[in-house]
């Protein structure tokens, strides 16, 4: 019904538009002290909540589309999942709790330890093209 006159909205439910009024009042108000009362929650608590929330709703998705069998109806199915984890991955960045992924993704066969020597080596060279000292005003993390 959204974006339908209240008239509209009033006739097809059989009550007076005041009472539609009223009860849209009472929904914005209720949306406003919900929206009051998750501002007042640590970061921590609301991302936890909105995880939480995203996990119970995919999964019942998934077994929504086990139960499914029409091909038609599993690809439905699999186009809300993934609109579900783009929307979950666009909250979380916009809270500052998941990166942005990379548009391509890298895959590398170097190890941790030739990862830090080539992190470490490139650093200096950086500090060497800038006309830092040899490290020595630089502060290691070793």
């Amino acid at each position: 019904m959204k974006h339908w006159p209240v008239d509209q909205i009033a006739n097809v439910l059989g009550v007076s538009i005041s009472t539609i009024e009223r009860d849209i009042q009472a929904v914005e108000e209720y949306g406003q002290q919900y929206g009051a009362d998750l501002m007042r929650e640590p970061l921590e608590k609301t991302i936890w909540k909105i995880t939480e929330n995203y996990q119970e709703r995919q999964m019942l998705r998934w077994q929504e589309f086990a139960n499914a069998k029409s091909p038609v109806d599993k690809a439905r199915i699999l186009r809300d999942i993934q609109a579900e984890d783009q929307q979950y991955y666009e909250t979380m960045q916009s809270l500052g709790a998941v990166y942005k992924a990379p548009e391509q993704a890298v895959v590398t066969t170097e190890s941790w330890e030739d990862r830090i020597k080539r992190l470490r080596a490139e650093r200096e060279a950086m500090l060497e093209a800038q006309g830092a000292p040899d490290g020595d005003d630089v502060d290691d993390a070793e």
